[in-house]
């Protein structure tokens, strides 16, 4: 009889905790550990007090973020193809009609590069999805998807990319490390009014158009003036071309070494520029060498410093630019983030845009519960037409799942009170929590 009642109390006990727990905010096994986050640049608050040092250390800035973007060693934890193309119709159509721009990275190779996609994401969010580094500094990244990396970076179908990036905004991520000056979007808004400055002393003016284009502009400025201005170009400056077909590409300085024949003049066939450029060929290619440190093939997403000579940047039409931030040594702007929702709560979670004078990159949400114990967390990326700002209504919306990290969910969450903190993460590596509240469910 003692056994029996023994086994009805246990019984009672553990009713009376299995009832308790549906009114808990959330079980253990329900939390969500954190277990690896790659180390990121973040600029410093403070800058030298010399001047030409400042300008030197922010060249420095921007070419070292160029050369991460660039050299970055990864392996995929899974299989995943993507379509490389503007407007992708979907791998199936791409493989039919346009096999050569659908790229597949396989686990167990080693890749150098971001890939070249039209999703405009930083080099930030590239890393966000490793899960591990190795010895030999090779990132694991895992989640990567075809919906992630493939055509445009908008919200219609086959086109979520937001991950990965083209010539001009691996630049503008670089120079972002710095620079608040500057809005352009593509190749052919890369002029003055969109804060891209003039390296020398050529004629050229409004934005770039198939009239317009810098080859024409090269020509009519000629091989003398644009050879004094290629001979100017320093770190971190860069060259941009425009073609009369449409067709645009940017690409960063590292070096600089004009060369003068006896009499003074430029021997432009000698004087060169080395660089580094995302372009999307050697991944159509294929391109690999073989990595001593690592014993094996290393697949190329980028190059690092090729040498191009003035006489190609003038036959290409390449016009040399620069940033206010690289020839300006007056202190940076702050970084200043608009969140237009004043009182935030669980009822306008995901309405209101937020913006900022540097361009950002991601916003991350986190909901723990009142132990601060990380229940839901979820990353949503920046759209390439967004730039300064971020749509927060993203991250409901069902076509954007495809294209982020985790998932918020209300409706998940027992009756409880919940802590919630919104991360906005921008070009200078800093990251500005602009939410954090309590709220009740």
């Amino acid at each position: 009889m003692k056994r029996l009642v023994l086994i009805i109390t246990v019984i009672a006990l553990l009713l009376t905790f299995a009832a308790c727990g549906n009114n808990a905010p959330a079980a253990t096994k329900d939390y969500i550990t954190e277990e690896y986050v790659a180390e990121q640049p973040t600029q410093p608050a403070t800058e030298p007090e010399d001047p030409e040092a400042i300008l030197a250390l922010r060249r420095d800035t921007v070419e070292q973020e160029m050369r991460r973007m660039s050299a970055v060693l990864w392996t995929p934890a899974e299989l995943v193809t993507y379509h490389m193309a503007n407007k992708s119709s979907g791998i199936e159509v791409a493989n039919k009609e346009d096999p050569k721009h659908v790229i597949t990275f396989v686990p167990g190779n080693i890749y150098q590069g971001i890939p070249y996609t039209h999703g405009g994401g930083s080099g930030y969010a590239w890393v966000s999805y490793a899960t591990a580094q190795d010895e030999n500094g090779v990132y694991t990244l895992s989640g990567l998807t075809t919906e992630v990396l493939s055509g445009s970076g908008s919200t219609s179908q086959f086109n979520y990319s937001r991950l990965g990036n083209d010539c001009a905004d691996q630049l503008f991520w670089a120079w972002g490390q710095v620079a608040s000056s500057i809005s352009f979007f593509g190749t052919s808004s890369m002029t003055e009014g969109n804060g891209c400055l003039k390296v020398g002393y050529y004629v050229s003016a409004g934005k770039f158009t198939k009239e317009n284009n810098t080859e024409a502009i090269v020509q009519n400025n000629g091989k003398d003036t644009m050879y004094a201005a290629y001979a100017l170009l320093q770190k971190g400056d860069a060259i941009v071309n425009y073609t009369a077909g449409g067709a645009g590409h940017t690409v960063m300085i590292v070096e600089c070494h004009p060369t003068y024949l006896a009499d003074g003049t430029l021997d432009a066939e000698n004087s060169y520029v080395t660089v580094l450029e995302q372009t999307g060929a050697n991944e159509i290619n294929q391109t690999k060498v073989f990595n001593e440190k690592l014993g094996k093939d290393v697949y190329l997403c980028e190059i690092l410093d090729a040498k191009w000579s003035f006489e190609e940047l003038f036959g290409k039409g390449y016009l040399p630019i620069t940033c206010k931030e690289l020839i300006d040594p007056a202190p940076r702007a702050e970084a200043q983030l608009t969140d237009g929702t004043k009182e935030p709560s669980m009822d306008n979670m995901f309405t209101g845009k937020i913006s900022c004078n540097y361009r950002i990159s991601d916003v991350t949400i986190r909901i723990m519960d009142e132990n601060g114990n990380l229940l839901q967390k979820a990353t949503c990326f920046s759209q390439q037409i967004e730039m300064l700002t971020f749509d927060l209504g993203r991250f409901k919306n069902p076509m954007e799942e495809k294209s982020m990290q985790g998932k918020i969910d209300l409706d998940k969450l027992n009756a409880g009170t919940y802590h919630c903190t919104y991360v906005a993460r921008i070009s200078t590596g800093e990251q500005i929590i602009f939410r954090d509240f309590t709220f009740s469910k």
